[in-house]
């Protein structure tokens, strides 16, 4: 599954970026990679339910941990670690967001992103190394990572 990729694309820098949790039926994983997150303090969550499929259930663990810390607000990513893809995208989770975001080719300034009307999937870094977002409701942060490492 994605852990494992995740795991071995990062090989070198694998105790730099660790997931807070990691959730699935984990029916692909080896165990000596559910083991190295674990000894990570990584939380393991097993979702045994077939009838959505991990990232759905993933997603829905999000939104809880999302309400009980309440990590609406203001957020700053490191975006030059030599990761990073050209693309990057804001995605609202379950409800309409206002957003603005500094460090991005297209910013938003107190935009509604909302399915049905604005969705930001294909945007791209400004070259500052870091992107700041300010909302209102959940997000989601997607982006490319390089296939080939250097």
């Amino acid at each position: 599954g994605v852990t494992q990729r995740v795991r071995q694309h990062l090989w070198r820098k694998r105790n730099r970026f660790l997931p807070n949790f990691i959730s699935g039926d984990f029916d692909s994983i080896k165990p000596e990679v559910k083991e190295f997150y674990k000894a990570k303090d990584c939380e393991i969550i097993d979702t045994m339910d077939q009838d959505h499929t991990d990232f759905t259930k993933c997603l829905q663990i999000l939104l809880q941990k999302i309400k009980e810390q309440g990590l609406k607000g203001y957020h700053r990513l490191c975006v030059n670690t030599g990761l990073e893809a050209k693309w990057c995208g804001l995605i609202p989770v379950g409800n309409r967001c206002n957003v603005t975001t500094t460090g991005l080719k297209w910013n938003l300034i107190n935009q509604v992103l909302q399915f049905g009307k604005l969705v930001s999937t294909s945007n791209t870094y400004d070259g500052s190394g870091t992107v700041t977002i300010e909302t209102d409701e959940p997000l989601l942060w997607t982006m490319g990572i390089k296939r080939r490492l250097k």
